[in-house]
């Protein structure tokens, strides 16, 4: 089944072959993905160009940048063309969007474009955001306060710094938390404007 979609994916492609030329810079690249999934948005109304800006797209490619050097510099990490098309290898085995994906695919225009511009930034955040929250020597003081906390709960007391709540439905009693009502009255959701997501941010749900 796999084997039968990649051949599909890969006759697909080959039909478009020439489409769209590889971009020049990660921020164009950056772009024309976005672009590519606006098809697939739900009620996008609004022209793609009034929802997204250059400017956001150049922001956006100076992060990933800073990323590979951080993986590098900070964790010893460096994304070699051969990870990214393994990266990409990946994405066509298990990708849960395969219309979204070749769509993709074709806005960038050749397999190498595509390895470097979507599979190496995705794959420098997966392992950025991995590194980081393994590493024992960024994370020594938070551990260390969780430790000591245990310790004082084991012991009986209460950690420094512990905000302790007084229940009002046992007056007099101490709790950690306040005792929730059997039937709670939910609020209206407020309606907030929030951030675009773009791509990479969502490509470990989408892909």
């Amino acid at each position: 089944m796999i084997r039968s979609t990649a051949l599909a994916w890969a006759l697909l492609l080959s039909a478009h072959a020439g489409v769209s030329a590889p971009p020049e810079d990660l921020a164009s690249a950056l772009m024309a993905v976005e672009k590519a999934r606006y098809a697939f948005t739900v009620a996008s109304s609004r022209p793609f160009e009034e929802v997204y800006s250059r400017a956001m797209f150049e922001a956006r490619a100076r992060r990933l940048e800073a990323e590979r050097r951080v993986l590098f510099s900070r964790f010893g990490i460096e994304v070699t063309p051969a990870m990214e098309a393994e990266e990409c290898a990946r994405i066509d085995r298990s990708t849960k969007a395969p219309e979204q994906w070749a769509a993709i695919q074709r806005a960038i225009g050749s397999r190498g474009a595509v390895e470097r511009f979507v599979c190496g930034p995705a794959l420098v955040g997966r392992l950025v955001r991995s590194s980081f929250s393994l590493d024992p020597t960024i994370h020594a003081a938070p551990h260390e306060e969780a430790r000591a906390a245990r310790k004082a709960f084991l012991s009986g007391g209460s950690p420094e710094g512990a905000n302790r709540r007084r229940s009002p439905a046992s007056p007099g009693t101490d709790r950690p938390f306040p005792r929730r009502s059997s039937s709670p009255t939910r609020r209206p959701a407020e309606s907030k404007p929030g951030r675009v997501r773009t791509t990479h941010e969502a490509a470990a749900r989408s892909w």
